[in-house]
């Protein structure tokens, strides 16, 4: 009887210690099933237009871009891009995020997921994810504007008075 709890005991112990890591393949189909390749595409070109307009900002100072200037700021977009779309290639990002998913999830735990998104209500969300992600990146914009403004004006009426020594 001792020996047969012992033995439950440590079978137990070792499932729950030795819990089997996400197979190459699954950890793919997690890749695949998000289209992280095409997520990542689309985050490079919203890059993009953000690096347009911040370049534009800085150059104009709220004026008209010159025809001069705006080939200036589609430069730099281009010269930042090739950067950008040469460091994160999917071939030098794939397989860091394939280590990622299977240090993350355990074998199980990974078949799990991949059956959720299999279903309707798992293709359902991954069709409307980029809806909320979008969305609630708008909402965060709007406001961390509202405290940008809140905290410009402690930053005036704190720090506009002093006078700092020469």
């Amino acid at each position: 009887m001792k020996l047969s709890t012992l033995a439950l005991c440590a079978t137990i112990l070792s499932t729950n210690v030795i819990a089997a890591p996400p197979s190459d393949e699954s950890a793919e189909a997690l890749l695949a099933v998000l289209q992280a390749e095409k997520q990542m595409e689309a985050k490079l070109d919203a890059l993009d237009s953000m690096n347009r307009r911040g370049f534009a900002e800085k150059l104009a100072g709220g004026k008209q871009l010159t025809s001069e200037q705006q080939a200036a700021v589609e430069r730099a977009v281009g010269k930042v891009s090739q950067i950008m779309r040469t460091e994160l290639a999917w071939p030098r990002l794939k397989p860091g995020l394939l280590r990622i998913v299977q240090d993350t999830f355990e074998r199980d735990e990974l078949d799990g997921i991949l059956a959720f998104y299999a279903t309707p209500a798992g293709k359902a969300f991954l069709a409307k994810f980029p809806q909320i992600e979008q969305r609630s990146a708008r909402h965060m914009l709007n406001l961390g504007n509202a405290a940008m403004k809140k905290i410009e004006g402690v930053a005036e009426s704190e720090l506009d008075p002093v006078t700092l020594p020469k």
